[in-house]
């Protein structure tokens, strides 16, 4: 079954805080997912985790993006709607590359 896609500004109610959420917890798992492929440079040895200098700073700066988007929700709401996110009516973000929606539960 297809749900319709509906843009930021066309959300209302507890639908805004859901898709608020669902776009943190999205940047939080890409956070994870650059964190251990970091982590696994050390463990590769000296010579990868000097030369992976660029993905060990791009995981710290996330993370300060990550801060940022906590604390200021008129940040959010531009980078939310500068990215143009698609949500579902019920505010779940949906992941074009993977076909799915971010934190929807399950019927």
């Amino acid at each position: 079954m297809n749900k319709p896609l509906v843009s930021f500004a066309e959300l209302s109610g507890n639908a805004i805080n859901v898709a608020r959420q669902s776009v943190i917890d999205m940047e939080m798992d890409a956070t994870r997912e650059k964190i251990g492929k970091a982590r696994s440079l050390f463990h590769s040895g000296i010579h990868r985790a000097v030369n992976g200098y660029p993905l060990i700073q791009s995981a710290a700066n996330q993370l300060a993006v990550i801060k940022r988007l906590l604390g200021d929700t008129k940040y959010l709401d531009a980078c939310i709607t500068e990215n143009l996110c698609m949500f579902s009516p019920e505010g779940y973000l949906y992941l074009f590359m993977q076909r799915r929606f971010i934190n929807e539960p399950v019927a």
